[in-house]
């Protein structure tokens, strides 16, 4: 059955992006790449004892965001995705977005209060 199989990356939006990328460097130990074509800060946190990771993205905000009761997108891995969406959808959940071809692969959803959810799968 399709379902979700775990935490693709957590996404948060900002206003300073680099200064928050930094932070979560600094304090957290997050690395992170800055990708200059979208202005986004990618990174990873690896556990070594679990050999899992935590993927991290720093998107700028697209209009300035009051402090604290920040917005926060959590990326969902989802195992058959086409089949997940479909059942999304046949429970009335609107499919906002979808992008990527291959095996990597995006769709965004909001949740009741308008919080993204992004759903991916790939490798």
């Amino acid at each position: 059955m399709a379902s979700i199989s775990g935490v693709g990356a957590v996404i948060l939006y900002a206003n300073e992006p680099a200064q928050l990328a930094e932070w979560y460097r600094t304090k957290l130990g997050f690395n992170f790449q800055h990708d200059a074509q979208d202005n986004c800060h990618y990174g990873e946190l690896a556990d070594a004892q679990t050999k899992s990771s935590i993927f991290m993205a720093v998107f700028p905000a697209k209009a300035p965001l009051p402090y604290g009761n920040r917005g926060v997108m959590v990326n969902y891995k989802v195992n058959d995705f086409d089949g997940f969406l479909r059942i999304l959808e046949s429970k009335g959940v609107a499919i906002e977005a979808r992008r990527g071809t291959g095996a990597s692969r995006f769709a965004t959803i909001s949740d009741p209060e308008g919080n993204p959810i992004e759903l991916w799968t790939g490798a």
